[in-house]
């Protein structure tokens, strides 16, 4: 009868043994996942701010693009000769 109660606390201790060594590596498995995101949301800031630094150079680009060519017709129109009005003879 002891052999019994001795093999049933062992199976018993064993058994909690693998359940504490279950309850650590989830514990672990959950630190690891929580430092994956952690470090995905990082790379997305990162990704973010890149993204929007080449926004900005490229609304800057097309700005100054814009300008050029409001510049170009500007200098164009002032390059002209203006045109003499012609006055109506009157009484003719």
């Amino acid at each position: 009868m002891a052999e019994r109660l001795t093999a049933r606390a062992a199976r018993a201790a064993e058994r909690s043994a693998i359940k504490t060594t279950r309850e650590i590596e989830r514990a672990e498995k959950e630190v690891r996942e929580a430092e994956r995101a952690q470090q995905a949301k990082r790379d997305a800031a990162i990704e973010a701010d890149r993204a929007k630094a080449e926004s900005g150079e490229r609304e800057r680009a097309l700005q100054a693009k814009q300008k050029a060519a409001r510049d170009a017709r500007y200098a164009a129109r002032k390059s002209r000769p203006k045109r003499r009005q012609v006055r109506p003879l009157h009484g003719t």
